[in-house]
């Protein structure tokens, strides 16, 4: 029998040794042969064939070949045979060959004037396999929106902002760029799940600011409602019990004044007129009695409502 012990992932350029178990259980196995076989992007450090040898003709012998990788990224291959006179074994691992370091791209900006060429000289940056180039024209200034696309499919979730934040943009996406059907795939599906998530944060009062926490967060209880409200307008299913309740507890806090502040309140009022069910009521109470005390924003809010 064959035992051999792999790293589950390696990086470019490791080194790294693989230790190997050769079991005999038959009297008769003497000499064994052992033989390694890597793909190409793996070098073999020392010898690729050993002999061993069962002097008490049963038992467990160890010996072990050392490895570096090369500079690229994927996946290798590592086979060990064992061979005697009567029995062979062997074993192929599959090795994922991955990046240190997270994705970043450069970024080169040159604006066209008529009659005066431009000359982009790119240069390879990052490991071998893993970068590339692209060159994109527009009239308006180039805000990275494929870059932007990556890190929103890729955002971690985790309390409510960064849930509703990762899949909010989300939803516009397929107005401002050609995705590709993959990409609207992943995107739709990431929108989706997030809305699903969204039931785990709620609370009497409306939604918590981490999942299962019973305090209710005023920030966040609005900010999901207004994702909630856009994914609806855009055609996506949202759980009429989770819009109930987030509209229930709207139109039951829409009065409920903060008087050192309005803008919480502010934003669920105008989040009901977006929704469809303005609070006239609680539109004029802030503007008759509160009015010379909101900030900017509280402001606009309020303003957006009417």
């Amino acid at each position: 029998m064959l035992l051999t012990t792999i790293p589950r992932v390696v990086r470019p350029l490791d080194e790294f040794n693989v230790p190997v178990s050769i079991f005999s259980a038959d009297a008769s196995i003497d000499t064994v042969q052992v033989q390694l076989v890597v793909s190409q992007n793996l070098t073999v450090l020392g010898v690729q064939h050993q002999t061993v040898v069962f002097s008490k003709k049963t038992g467990e012998k160890d010996i072990h070949f050392t490895l570096r990788v090369g500079e690229y990224l994927g996946s290798e291959s590592i086979t060990i045979s064992a061979k005697s006179a009567t029995y062979s074994s062997q074993n192929t691992t599959n090795l994922p060959v991955s990046a240190p370091n997270p994705f970043y791209t450069q970024v080169t900006e040159k604006e066209l004037v008529r009659g005066n060429p431009v000359i982009f000289s790119p240069q390879k940056v990052g490991l071998e396999g893993s970068n590339k180039a692209q060159i994109s024209i527009s009239r308006i200034p180039d805000i990275q929106l494929d870059d932007r696309i990556s890190q929103l499919i890729r955002y971690p979730y985790g309390c409510i902002e960064q849930t509703t934040s990762s899949v909010f943009p989300q939803i516009y996406l397929p107005y401002l760029t050609d995705m590709k059907p993959y990409q609207k795939q992943m995107s739709s599906d990431m929108v989706n799940v997030g809305i699903a998530r969204l039931a785990h944060f709620q609370t009497s009062g409306g939604f918590s600011y981490w999942p299962g926490q019973s305090q209710t967060s005023e920030w966040g209880t609005n900010y999901a409602g207004h994702f909630l409200i856009e994914a609806r307008r855009l055609g996506y299913a949202v759980p009429a019990r989770l819009w109930d309740h987030w509209l229930k507890i709207a139109q039951k806090s829409a009065r409920r004044v903060d008087a050192k502040d309005h803008r919480a309140q502010t934003y669920r009022l105008f989040l009901l007129a977006l929704a469809g069910h303005a609070d006239d009521g609680g539109m004029n109470l802030v503007r008759e009695n509160y009015l010379p005390n909101l900030d900017p924003l509280s402001r606009r809010f309020l303003a957006a409502a009417y």
